[in-house]
């Protein structure tokens, strides 16, 4: 896997982290490595709702369950 560093707005920053929160994504790494995929998707039709797609969206909505599930382990 590459890494990529790129610099991006204060104020663009706390939007993504918002929208991380509000959707429930790990990481904002989580978050931009979705965005590709969807732009790919999209824009180029070069991937199709395959396996990725699916385990990726998958992936999310564990997470999601997670945050709104009552942790009972005290």
């Amino acid at each position: 896997m590459k890494k990529m560093i790129f610099n991006l707005s204060d104020r663009l920053t706390g939007e993504i982290d918002k929208a991380v929160d509000r959707w429930g994504f790990a990481t904002r790494s989580e978050f931009f490595r979705y965005l590709a995929v969807e732009f790919l998707r999209h824009d180029n039709n070069l991937i199709g709702t395959d396996e990725v797609l699916k385990e990726h969206n998958k992936e999310i909505r564990r997470v999601r369950y997670a945050k709104i599930t009552p942790n009972w382990d005290y």
